[in-house]
């Protein structure tokens, strides 16, 4: 029979050791890595949150937009020749940056107002003691035109739509179509929402009336 020295327990209780310390470091290491992939995940998951917040309350104003176009305080051409602050509105085509927005969109809460303008969404409600999602939306609607009062083809931009007329002849029997083109105004609407860390997204679409 085989006897083992005492050194040499030493040396395979030595080895189990640091074997030992290099799994812990490993799963250490998994740990942390797994740790920082959840976080990762959940900031990737809240700012998804984010943009799609920030999308509905932009689909909200420009919706709000249109309504005021359509049936609202500029519905009636004759109303959209002239600025309306008020309804955030410029019958004059609005100084832009490189990216197409218009500057006074870009101004702080205080500049937009002092100039007539109204953020249009405002989603706080503190004194209900609601909690608030801190989401503010506003939007202006320029006139692609370079100066109010006119409609002139030299003075905006347009686009051309060709729109049909339909009648019977004076048999009533067969119907005739007719073809005419309509030269229409083309309107801009921007949307800037600002929601919570300092989140921001902007919103832009084009309309064309009479």
């Amino acid at each position: 029979m085989r006897s083992i020295s005492r050194s040499s327990r030493r040396g395979q209780g030595g080895i189990i050791m640091v074997v030992t310390l290099i799994a812990l470091a490993v799963l250490l290491l998994g740990g942390v890595a797994l740790m920082r992939s959840s976080d990762t995940s959940s900031a990737l998951a809240g700012q998804i949150g984010f943009r799609r917040d920030l999308k509905n309350q932009g689909e909200r104003a420009m919706s709000m937009a249109l309504t005021s176009l359509k049936s609202g305080a500029l519905s009636a051409s004759a109303t959209r020749l002239t600025n309306r602050a008020s309804s955030n509105y410029s019958a004059v085509q609005l100084e832009a940056n490189d990216n197409g927005i218009p500057k006074v969109l870009l101004k702080s809460d205080a500049d937009f107002k002092a100039a007539g303008y109204t953020i249009n969404i405002v989603d706080a409600d503190s004194s209900a003691g609601n909690s608030t999602s801190g989401v503010k939306a506003r939007y202006v609607i320029d006139r692609l035109c370079l100066a109010a009062d006119t409609t002139a083809d030299a003075s905006c931009g347009k686009t051309n739509v060709v729109v049909s007329n339909s009648g019977q002849d004076h048999n009533a029997q067969q119907l005739s179509v007719t073809f005419r083109s309509t030269s229409l105004v083309i309107y801009r609407i921007t949307v800037r929402v600002d929601g919570p860390r300092g989140t921001q997204a902007f919103f832009q679409s084009s309309v064309a009336l009479l």
